[in-house]
C-alpha cells in the first residue's frame, strides 16, 4: 500500500478500466431510459 508509483503502468491501466466502465455504464443506462420511456408513451 502506497509503495508504488503512480505512473506505473499498472495503475494507470487501472483507471483507465475504471474509467471504462463507468463510461459503459452510463451509455447502458441512457439507452435503457430512451426504451423505457418509448415504451411508457406508447402503452400508455
Amino acid at each position: 500500500m502506497g509503495d508504488q508509483e503512480f505512473d506505473s503502468p499498472k495503475t494507470l491501466s487501472a483507471f483507465a478500466l475504471g474509467l471504462m466502465l463507468f463510461v459503459v455504464t452510463l451509455i447502458m443506462n441512457f439507452i435503457a431510459l430512451h426504451v423505457v420511456k418509448k415504451y411508457r408513451e406508447q402503452y400508455e
